[in-house]
C-alpha cells in the first residue's frame, strides 16, 4: 500500500486506489482525483496555476461521478455518516446509471427534469423524490460556486407531482392500534413498541435512548443520540437527524411505567444469562438483547411484520397499505392533530426541522375528517 507520508503535499491516497489532490485559494477548496500519482501531481499543478491566474473552472471536465465523489468527500465531510450513506444510496439507485459518465457542463435542465420525472414514477413518496431533488440542487450549486459550471441547471427543474397514495403514510386507526397492542403484548419488543406509540420517537432514537436521558424528577425524556449500524463499523451512537431532533419532551406516567418494566427486564436478563456482556460504550442503553448487545432495528421490523401479517390475514388491516415501525410515529402525530394539538407544539415534540414539514404532512387530516362528516350527514357515497 502507498505510504501516504511520502506523497507530495496536497495529495492523499484513498482506499479505493485513487489519488486525491486538493488545495485552497481565497477561502475556496479545489480538488480532484487521478488513478496514477503522476497524473494527480500534474492535475494539482495545472489546477493551482489556473486558479491563481483566474482561468479555472467554467469549462471544467469533471464527470458527474467524479464531482459527486468530490462533493461528498470534501463539502459534505462533516455530515453524519448515516446521512452520507443515504446520499450514496440515492446517487447509486437513481442518478449514476443515467448521468454518472456525463460531463457536468453537458447536463441540461431537460435531462434532470426527465430524470426526476422517472424517479417519481418508481412509486416513491413525494418526500423521497424531493430528497433526490434537494441533493442534486446542492451538488450543482456547489459546482457553480466553485466555477466548475456556469449556472445551476437545477434552477429550472421542478418537483414532479406525485400521486396522492404515494404521499400518504399508513397510520393505525384506533381499533387497529388496539388490536396490534393486544397481539404485541407478549413480544420481547413490547416496551419498544409501546414507548414509540406514546412518544412518536423514531426507532433509532428509542434504541439509542440511555438511562441518563431519563429525568424522573423533572419528568422529561431527552433525545440526544440515535443508534446506527454499518457493516464494517458495527453499532455506533450518533447525533439525531437534525439539530431540532435533539429535544426534550414531557415524560408521561405511562412512559414511566414502561421504563420501570424495561429496567426490571434488563436486570432479569443479566441475572439469567451467564454470558450477558454489554459492549464498551453501550452500558447505559435502555434497550439491549437478552445477551446484552445493542438491538438491530431490522430485527424489530421483522418481528413487527409478523404481527402485521397476522392482522392482515384476519382482516384487520388494508392489504393495500404498508405498515412499518414509522407507522407508530405517524399514528402518534395523527392522533395529536385530531385532538387539536397546536402544530408548533407537535413539530417540537416530533423534532421536525421546521413547522412547515409538520404542516405539509398532517394538515390534510382535518380536511379528511371534515369530508367524512359531510358524507355521513348527507349520506354521500
Amino acid at each position: 500500500m502507498t505510504n501516504q507520508k511520502k506523497l507530495p503535499k496536497g495529495i492523499t491516497y484513498r482506499k479505493d486506489g485513487r489519488y486525491m489532490w486538493r488545495f485552497s485559494h481565497n477561502r475556496r477548496t479545489y480538488c480532484g482525483y487521478a488513478t496514477h500519482l503522476a497524473d494527480a501531481e500534474k492535475a494539482l499543478l495545472d489546477a493551482r496555476y489556473r486558479v491563481e491566474n483566474g482561468i479555472y473552472g467554467k469549462e471544467g471536465s469533471h464527470t458527474m461521478d467524479e464531482w459527486f465523489a468530490i462533493w461528498l468527500d470534501t463539502f459534505k465531510a462533516s455530515l453524519k455518516e448515516s446521512t452520507r450513506i443515504k446520499y450514496r444510496q440515492m446517487y447509486t439507485c437513481h442518478i449514476q446509471s443515467d448521468l454518472g459518465r456525463m460531463r457536468l457542463r453537458k447536463i441540461t435542465p431537460e435531462l434532470l427534469q426527465d430524470l426526476l420525472n422517472r424517479v417519481s414514477q418508481k412509486g416513491l413518496t413525494a418526500a423521497s423524490v424531493n430528497a433526490v431533488r434537494s441533493m442534486l440542487c446542492d451538488l450543482f450549486d456547489t459546482a457553480c460556486k466553485h466555477q466548475i459550471i456556469r449556472a445551476n441547471p437545477m434552477d429550472l427543474v421542478h418537483l414532479p407531482l406525485c400521486k396522492r397514495n404515494q404521499m400518504q403514510k399508513s397510520a393505525f386507526t384506533e381499533p387497529e392500534l388496539a388490536e396490534f397492542i393486544r397481539r404485541a403484548e407478549s413480544s420481547r419488543y413490547w416496551n419498544i413498541y409501546h414507548l414509540s406509540i406514546l412518544t412518536g420517537f423514531r426507532i433509532g432514537e428509542i434504541l439509542g435512548l440511555q438511562w441518563k436521558d431519563i429525568d424522573y424528577e423533572q419528568e422529561t425524556i431527552c433525545v440526544r443520540h440515535t443508534l446506527s449500524y454499518r457493516s464494517g463499523k458495527g453499532f455506533y451512537l450518533e447525533s439525531p437527524k437534525s439539530e431540532t431532533s435533539r429535544r426534550i419532551i414531557p415524560l408521561l406516567p405511562e412512559c414511566v411505567g414502561i421504563l420501570r418494566r424495561q429496567a426490571e427486564l434488563l436486570h432479569f436478563q443479566k441475572e439469567a444469562n451467564p454470558g450477558y456482556t454489554v459492549p464498551a460504550g453501550f452500558e447505559d442503553l435502555c434497550f439491549l438483547t437478552a445477551t446484552g448487545k445493542p438491538i438491530f432495528a431490522s430485527d424489530i421490523d421483522k418481528s413487527m411484520q409478523k404481527i402485521i401479517d397476522g392482522m392482515r390475514r384476519d382482516g384487520w388491516l388494508d392489504p393495500g397499505k404498508r405498515y412499518t415501525f414509522h407507522s407508530f410515529r405517524h399514528t402518534f402525530a395523527t392522533n395529536c392533530t385530531r385532538k387539536g394539538m397546536h402544530m408548533k407544539t407537535l413539530s417540537t415534540i416530533l423534532g421536525h426541522s421546521s413547522i412547515r414539514i409538520t404542516m405539509d404532512i398532517y394538515t390534510h387530516i382535518g380536511l379528511e375528517d371534515e369530508r367524512e362528516e359531510l358524507q355521513r350527514i348527507f349520506q354521500v357515497s
